[in-house]
């Protein structure tokens, strides 16, 4: 037997995905939790938004994963939300203010 050095080591060793305890109830839209995970990232709260984690973590989830898929933008060439960022969507997480706590 020996010991685990990191969580990345104990994934490895089972071979299956690690489980969420019990998930949280999300209360809004799909393009809403995405918009949220989208702009703790943007503004430095979360290094990474994983959608694998954030369909674990929470419930209504199930097809985050379409929501989130970068498409290239047509005008800039630059990756954008298309599937959130609609003329008809009110973006609601916006107002979050920057991390700045020093990296």
């Amino acid at each position: 037997m020996y010991a685990l050095n990191k969580l990345s080591d104990l994934y490895q060793e089972r071979k299956e995905p690690i489980k969420v305890v019990e998930q949280m109830e999300w209360l809004g839209t799909q393009k809403q939790l995405a918009e949220l995970h989208i702009e703790l990232e943007s503004k430095g709260w979360i290094k990474k938004s994983y959608v694998n984690t954030i369909k674990a973590a929470y419930t209504k989830s199930d097809t985050i994963n379409q929501v989130m898929k970068r498409n290239e933008s047509v005008r800039n060439g630059e990756q954008e939300y298309d599937q959130i960022y609609t003329p008809k969507y009110k973006p609601m997480f916006c107002d979050i203010k920057s991390n700045l706590k020093e990296k």
